[in-house]
């Protein structure tokens, strides 16, 4: 088998994890002043509630995000 065959077999093989990551970068400065107005109002939230009505939105709009790919 050819260097250059062996090289594109090694470059198309399947991924040994399958899952994708991504980092970016995110102005938490908005989120920050919000969270402290809930506190003076005594309503307890967290960045934890922030995130997850975050994530819940995006999915219920994007379901195809939590796709599994075969």
């Amino acid at each position: 088998m050819s260097a250059a065959r062996r090289a594109l077999l090694w470059w198309f093989d399947a991924p040994a994890n399958a899952h994708v990551s991504v980092s970016g970068v995110v102005d938490f400065l908005p989120a920050q002043h919000y969270l402290a107005r809930l506190s003076e109002q005594n309503r307890p939230v967290t960045i934890h509630h922030l995130i997850l009505a975050t994530v819940s939105r995006v999915l219920k709009d994007f379901p195809q995000a939590n796709a599994n790919i075969i």
